[in-house]
């Protein structure tokens, strides 16, 4: 049982017609509550994105994303976790934080084979954190691995196309 960033279950369920069925479960979040949050930085003077590119260990390779991350008991709760996200992943701080789900209770289910369950969040107007010393402190703190580069001011057409191409 291998559990440096996951581990697989075993979940045996009884369907309503009498006939067991059992499945492998992939959760990444063993160290917390199986949540975990995502967010889409918007700057609404420009109409643009931040978007990062990093390495994606599963599909050995490089691809576009968000800053995402998980809810951990450190950060108290899923906007804090945003935060904190932001900051670590993109360098950016502040915003107006809107949820983009039902509301603060509501999470999506990642997929019916994983049990991590995901908050979604449009940050808007954040801005670039001005202290190169703390982004530092970040990258060595365990950002060093993901390997991420910021790209800013990105226009939602080259978004769709990224997302079309399958770079996502």
């Amino acid at each position: 049982d291998y559990q440096r960033y996951g581990r697989i279950l075993n979940r045996t369920v009884r369907y309503p017609d009498g006939k067991e069925h059992s499945f492998d479960i992939w959760t990444k979040n063993w160290r917390s509550q199986n949540e975990f949050i995502i967010v889409v930085p918007f700057d609404s003077k420009t109409r643009t994105f931040w978007i990062l590119d990093e390495y994606y260990p599963a599909g050995h390779m490089f691809c576009k994303g968000l800053p995402a991350g998980n809810v951990d008991v450190k950060h108290g709760g899923a906007v804090s976790a945003a935060q904190s996200e932001m900051k670590e992943e993109a360098n950016l701080i502040g915003g107006e934080y809107i949820n983009l789900l039902e509301n603060e209770k509501t999470t999506m289910l990642q997929d019916k084979y994983q049990q991590d369950f995901c908050y979604m969040y449009l940050c808007v107007d954040p801005k670039e954190e001005d202290d190169d010393e703390e982004r530092k402190k970040n990258v060595a703190a365990g950002e060093m691995e993901e390997l991420i580069t910021v790209h800013k001011d990105i226009d939602l057409q080259t978004v769709m196309r990224w997302i079309r191409s399958g770079l996502y």
